[in-house]
């Protein structure tokens, strides 16, 4: 849950109160991992733009490389949501023994 004491930084993201998103799917094969992350909610937190080409898209949902992408998403998910945030959130993991289909969406380019 986030504290009121992030209400204002929630208003000027147009997230209504208590209405972020906490839970996150952790997808990965053998070579790597990924954070599926709504679109949405990375425009809202003033990412597209930062999000770099070793992650992917498909639909309304970006697939954050784990390393850096992913950290920056976190790191701006605590800044924007108080220091408490990540305590807050749930990662389902989603493991597989095989290459994953992401590796075939697009690439992401903003």
């Amino acid at each position: 849950m986030i504290s009121v004491n992030n209400f204002e930084s929630m208003k000027k993201l147009g997230i209504p109160f208590g209405a972020v998103e906490n839970t996150f799917k952790h997808f990965t094969d053998p070579g790597h991992g990924w954070f599926r992350v709504s679109r949405q909610l990375l425009k809202r937190m003033d990412l597209l733009e930062k999000i770099s080409s070793y992650s992917y898209q498909k639909n309304k949902w970006v697939y954050l490389e784990e390393d850096c992408d992913a950290t920056l998403f976190f790191n701006r998910y605590e800044e924007l949501f108080g220091e408490n945030a990540r305590k807050t959130i749930r990662v389902i993991q989603n493991i597989s023994d095989n290459p994953s289909s992401i590796r075939n969406y697009f690439q992401y380019g903003g």
